[in-house]
């Protein structure tokens, strides 16, 4: 493995959480073209955000409320030269020489831009349609930016980890999925025709990704975390216990 790639194992975490900050900042401007979409998180009915680490790209779960999205796409190899989180890609290696850099950009989505992102984003990448980032950058906030897959898997942390300490999201729970079926879908709200007159706390929601930016600013908490605590600098020691699911997606290796 080329020395860039044994440079980046000496990363902290700080380094790290920094640089990550400074992408999900600059993507709007690295001509970013989304080609698959999923959703991997919904917003369930204790107000935490329910994640599924493992749902495949090709078969998405239900999303509601504040929802994770994962995007994948390309970059311009020259933009992912200029960032040590991205030079650990796949097309860094010495045996791999290509024009762009394969990426994944996991991303909140307010319940109010749902069927937005349905129509600009979920239709057209299952229709093999590549989206254009900066067509849809006002309707999601990224979190988290890493390579698709890393020329190193000692440089990978498991996405769990990358969610918590690099993105730093709190009130979280992950699920594992199983061959049960989506029991909870049916229950949960789907882009339909309402999803604009749902009880809303946008003001919540826009404070929660204003705070993604600033972790080192201590928030309150208390034992009912609103909605809007999910992106609070502190992590929930909670968030790292797994969950039985009742969910059914093939393994998607990240």
């Amino acid at each position: 493995m080329h020395s860039m790639v044994n440079h980046m194992l000496n990363l902290s975490l700080e380094d790290r959480e920094q640089h990550n900050r400074t992408l999900c900042k600059n993507i709007n401007n690295m001509d970013f073209v989304v080609h698959n979409s999923a959703c991997i998180g919904y917003t369930g009915e204790s107000g935490k955000l329910i994640i599924y680490p493992d749902t495949d790209i090709k078969s998405d779960i239900t999303p509601s409320g504040l929802s994770m999205f994962v995007l994948q796409g390309s970059i311009q190899q020259s933009y992912a030269l200029d960032n040590p989180i991205l030079s650990e890609g796949k097309e860094f290696s010495d045996k791999i020489k290509r024009l762009t850099a394969n990426i994944e950009v996991f991303c909140l989505v307010e319940k109010n831009q749902l069927k937005k992102f349905h129509e600009k984003v979920s239709d057209k990448t299952k229709n093999q349609t590549s989206v254009i980032f900066t067509n849809i950058s006002d309707i999601l906030k990224p979190v988290l930016v890493k390579p698709q897959v890393y020329a190193n898997q000692e440089t990978a942390f498991n996405i769990e980890d990358q969610i918590l300490k690099i993105a730093k999201l709190n009130n979280v729970e992950f699920r594992k999925c199983t061959p049960a079926g989506p029991e909870e879908a049916a229950s949960r709200l789907y882009l339909n025709d309402n999803i604009e007159k749902e009880e809303q706390s946008s003001n919540d929601e826009l404070a929660l990704l204003t705070t993604a930016w600033h972790p080192e600013t201590p928030t309150s908490q208390n034992d009912n975390v609103p909605q809007s605590a999910l992106l609070e600098s502190t992590v929930d020691d909670s968030a790292s216990s797994t969950s039985k699911s009742s969910c059914c997606f093939k393994t998607c290796n990240r």
